[in-house]
């Protein structure tokens, strides 16, 4: 008899915990569910350009799911567009994409255009970089990459002729090297002058 009341007792208390289970895996369900419908929506909005109902919907999504980084990669792209240039709240989505899921080579990309648009080139060219590191495909980008490593190549030439006339030899070396590795055609001229007043080479 006592046999069999402990064994209702554990049998009660076993389907009470798998019930509580369920529930649980239910509204874990809904929530992402409902945080995957309102991306959705966000990046249906933001195609269209009305990046302002974007947002919103990105916005409800991560008060859902805080720690979902894809929503904060999409919020970014909408506060960084043409139509919004909020760049402060885009490198903020952006950092914190990173933060939540730094093997992500997209959200080092979408940071490293975030960083060109805002003009800073060697931030740009590093994320990029990282972004390849990372096994991210780069070939959809073609077109808007060879902007950046034009503009990026420009920088890094136009800083090393900065420290030529300062007499930066070192720090001239390692831009005008970074230039040529991003495809800068160096002048012949320039790049003769370098060596013969540094003493070297490359």
């Amino acid at each position: 008899m006592v046999k069999r009341v402990i064994f209702i007792i554990f049998l009660t208390l076993v389907l009470g915990l798998f019930s509580i289970e369920n529930r649980l895996y239910s509204a874990l369900k809904n929530e992402i569910d409902q945080v995957e419908t309102l991306n959705r929506q966000g990046v249906y909005f933001r195609m269209q350009g009305n990046q302002q109902e974007a947002i919103k919907c990105f916005t409800k999504a991560i008060g859902i799911d805080p720690n979902y980084a894809e929503s904060y990669c999409h919020r970014g792209m909408s506060y960084g567009g043409s139509a919004v240039q909020k760049y402060d709240l885009a490198m903020a989505d952006f950092n914190k994409a990173i933060e939540l899921i730094p093997s992500n080579g997209e959200y080092y990309l979408c940071r490293g255009l975030l960083y060109y648009q805002m003009q800073d080139f060697e931030k740009s060219w590093l994320d990029i970089a990282k972004a390849e590191s990372l096994g991210f495909d780069l070939s959809k980008y073609t077109e808007v990459l060879s902007d950046v490593r034009s503009s990026c190549a420009q920088y890094y030439s136009d800083r090393a002729k900065a420290s030529l006339a300062k007499k930066d030899y070192d720090k001239c070396w390692l831009d005008l090297n970074k230039a040529i590795e991003l495809g800068y055609k160096t002048d012949p001229q320039f790049l003769s002058d370098l060596k013969k007043v540094s003493g070297r080479n490359k």
